[in-house]
């Protein structure tokens, strides 16, 4: 029986630890070659560092998140949406549209399996 990390093993589901950690180095190196080079264009400096470090916090937290319950993380995004609606109302609106179109593309594939040609 091949072991959980061998190749043989099979596809693994979520993300691969070491390349988000590449991810976030490379932005964040990003950020930093181009505070260097062009300080005016803030605007990508502003987003690889962003984005670099919300990386960085997912590589440092990646390996406790694989372990959370599924319903732990839904409990999570509706608190955030229920505060980002309090404070922004004009945001509701585009929370309720991403989880309808979340919801939509989950059955989606099953959808589309249900209703292919029959190959005999």
């Amino acid at each position: 029986m091949p072991s959980p990390g061998s190749p043989s093993a099979g596809p693994q589901r979520g993300l691969h630890r070491p390349t988000v950690g590449l991810v976030a180095l490379l932005l964040l190196g990003c950020a930093a070659v181009l505070l260097v080079l062009r300080p005016e264009e803030k605007m990508w400096i502003g987003a690889c560092l962003r984005v670099g470090a919300v990386m960085a916090a997912l590589w440092l937290a990646l390996p406790k998140l694989q372990r959370f319950p599924w319903y732990f993380v839904l409990g999570a995004a509706l608190v955030v949406g229920l505060l980002i609606s309090l404070t922004r109302p004009r945001a509701l609106a585009v929370l309720v549209a991403a989880l309808f179109a979340a919801g939509s593309l989950r059955r989606l594939p099953g959808w589309l399996d249900q209703h292919a040609p029959r190959q005999e």
